[in-house]
C-alpha cells in the first residue's frame, strides 16, 4: 500500500507513493510471487479499508501497510506485513536514515519483505533485489516525483517530463529516468492525448528508450517502452513482439508490459494469445481502468457490443473520470446505431473534462470529432461540418491529427475527404491508424 503520509507536509507525497511503487517493481521481478500493481494499490489510497478487504477485493494473501514519518533531519518509515485472512499482524519494522538514503531504505524493505515471505530467493534474485539504478539520492528523487506526475496522467505527464530531465541531468547514466521519459514523450503523441505530433513526441521517446536499453540490457521498462515505440511509431510489428518477450522475460510481474504486448499481438492477429497477456494484466493490476479499457477494445474490435460496453462500464466504476473509457463508450453507442447515446455520453465528457480544466472539454479534438461523427450519423451534416470547421480553427494553434477529420468525414459519406485526411493520417505515422489493422 502507499504509505500513509504523517508528516504534514504535502510536498513528501512523492516519497509515501515512490517507495510503495519502488517496492512492487522490486518484487514484481520475482517470478515466484504475484504482486499487485501500484495503480490498483493507489486506488485505496486515503481509503479506510483494513487487510481482510484488500485481500478478498484484490486476491492477496498478505498486505504491507506503512507509515512516513520525519523527526528532526531523519525521514522515519514504519511498515506491518498483516494477513490478509484474519488481519493478523505477521512482522514489522522501523527504518530511519536522512532524505539522502532513501534509496537504501527502499532496498532494504524489498529484501525483508522477501525474506519475510520466504520466497525462496535464488542468487539472481537477491541481486536484482540488492540492484541499485542510482547511487545520486537527488536523482532518485527527481525520478520518484517524475512518476508521481506519470500516475496523474493526463494533466501529469508533461510536468513528469521536467522531473525525468532533472534525474538525468543529476545522474546521466540513470537508466530508469531514460524509461520514464521515453514513456512520457510516447504518451504526449499518442491517440486520445495529442499534445504532440508523433513527428515531435515518438522520435525523442525512441531516442530514450533506446538510451536505456544502452545503458542497461536488464533493465524490463527500457525494452518495453522502446517496444510501444516500435509498435505504435515504426509499425515494426516484429521487433516490437521481441522487446516486449525481452521485457517480460526480464520482469514477468510488469502488468505494463502485458497490457502493451497485447496490443502487438492483436494487431498481428493472434487473438486469443492477446486476450491471454490482458488477463495476466488484470492479474497483475486489477483495478486498472485502463486495461479494463483494452479488453473491452478488443470486444469492440469483434463487435460484441454488448460486451464492450459492460467493460468500459466497469472502467468507469474505478473511475468515473477516465476519458478514454468515455469515448470508447462514445464510439461502441456509434456504431450501435445509437448516435443521440454517444452524444450524450460525449456531453458529459466535456463536461468533465471542463470541471478539470476550465475550457479544456471545448477544445479537445477527440470530443470535438466525435461529436461531429454524432451529429453526421444523426443526418445534421450542418452541426458536422461546423466540428471540422472547429477542429482546423483549433489546429492553428495545436497539433490536431488529421485522423479526426476522416471520422466526421466517413460519416457524412465524404469519401474523398476522408481518404485525403487518412493518407495524412498515415505519413504522419499517427497510432490510430493501427485499429484499422485490426
Amino acid at each position: 500500500m502507499p504509505l500513509v503520509n504523517d508528516t504534514a507536509d504535502s510536498s513528501l507525497e512523492y516519497l509515501s507513493e515512490g517507495i510503495a511503487e519502488g517496492v512492487i517493481n522490486d518484487l514484481s521481478q520475482l517470478p515466484n510471487a504475484k504482486i499487485m500493481a501500484f495503480s490498483s494499490v493507489a486506488q485505496y489510497k486515503k481509503r479506510d479499508v483494513d487487510a481482510k478487504a484488500l485481500g478478498r477485493d484484490l486476491d492477496v494473501k498478505y498486505v504491507l501497510f506503512g507509515h512516513l514519518k520525519k523527526e528532526a533531519q531523519s525521514i522515519v518509515i514504519s511498515v506491518e506485513l498483516v494477513n490478509a485472512v484474519d488481519n493478523s499482524h505477521i512482522w514489522g519494522k522501523t527504518y530511519s536514515d536522512s532524505l539522502d538514503g532513501v534509496v537504501q531504505t527502499q532496498d532494504e524493505i524489498s529484501r525483508d519483505l522477501a525474506e519475510k515471505l520466504k520466497l525462496h530467493i535464488t542468487d539472481e534474485q537477491q541481486r536484482l533485489l540488492s540492484k541499485r539504478y542510482t547511487e545520486n539520492h537527488v536523482a532518485y528523487e527527481e525520478y520518484l516525483k517524475g512518476r508521481y506526475h506519470w500516475n496523474r496522467r493526463p494533466g501529469g505527464v508533461a510536468k513528469g517530463i521536467q522531473f525525468f530531465q532533472r534525474a538525468i541531468q543529476e545522474d546521466p547514466k540513470y537508466a530508469l529516468a531514460y524509461s520514464g521519459l521515453a514513456d512520457s514523450y510516447a504518451i504526449l503523441a499518442s491517440f486520445g492525448y495529442d499534445a504532440l505530433s508523433p513527428s515531435q513526441g515518438m522520435p525523442q521517446a525512441k531516442a530514450a528508450a533506446m538510451r536505456a536499453v544502452q545503458l542497461d540490457p536488464s533493465l524490463a521498462e527500457a525494452h518495453i517502452s522502446l517496444a510501444y515505440v516500435n509498435l505504435m511509431y515504426d509499425y515494426d510489428w516484429r521487433q516490437a513482439e521481441d522487446e516486449f518477450k525481452n521485457g517480460i522475460a526480464l520482469n514477468p510481474g510488469y502488468a505494463l508490459g502485458h497490457h502493451w504486448y497485447a496490443h502487438v499481438l492483436w494487431v498481428l492477429g493472434r487473438t486469443k494469445e492477446s486476450a491471454q497477456e490482458l488477463e495476466r494484466a488484470q492479474q497483475l493490476d486489477p483495478l486498472s481502468p485502463i486495461i479494463e479499457t483494452a479488453v473491452g477494445r478488443q470486444f469492440y474490435f469483434t463487435r460484441q457490443y454488448d460486451v464492450a460496453i459492460q467493460h468500459y462500464r466497469k472502467s468507469l466504476d474505478f473511475d468515473p473520470t477516465y476519458i478514454p473509457a468515455r469515448l470508447a463508450l462514445a464510439l461502441v453507442y456509434q456504431e450501435n446505431g445509437k448516435p443521440q447515446e454517444a452524444l450524450d455520453e460525449l456531453n458529459e465528457t466535456s463536461k468533465i473534462l471542463n470541471s478539470a480544466t476550465p475550457g479544456l472539454g471545448d477544445t479537445f479534438p477527440p470530443v470535438i470529432s466525435m461529436i461531429g461523427r454524432s451529429q453526421a450519423l444523426l443526418g445534421r451534416r450542418a452541426q458536422a461540418l461546423a466540428q471540422i470547421d472547429k477542429l482546423r480553427t483549433l489546429a492553428k494553434t495545436r497539433y490536431v491529427p488529421p485522423f479526426y477529420y476522416a471520422a466526421v468525414d466517413i460519416a457524412l459519406g465524404d469519401r474523398d475527404e476522408a481518404f485525403k485526411s487518412l493518407d495524412e493520417t498515415l505519413q504522419q505515422r499517427y497510432e490510430a491508424l493501427i485499429g484499422f489493422q485490426c
